[in-house]
């Protein structure tokens, strides 16, 4: 069994590659809905409701799950 030697040092699919990409997407949108939310928590004026809804949303997406 031969090894295919690539230019490519990770040798990557390019649905791994779209796959990974999809994952820092999602990763990188709750981290932005996090910020959001600790600005909201930190703001003199906050507003409870669009805050709880972003809690919510970030509890139904499993994102606080053990």
């Amino acid at each position: 069994m031969s090894v295919k030697k690539t230019n490519d040092p990770f040798n990557y699919s390019k649905e791994g590659e779209l796959e990974f990409l999809a994952h820092d997407y999602r990763f990188m949108a709750e981290l932005g809905e996090c910020r959001e939310l600790l600005e909201d928590i930190n703001k003199i004026k906050v507003k409870k409701r669009s805050s709880s809804e972003k809690m919510k949303r970030l509890w139904a997406q499993g994102f606080f799950a053990k």
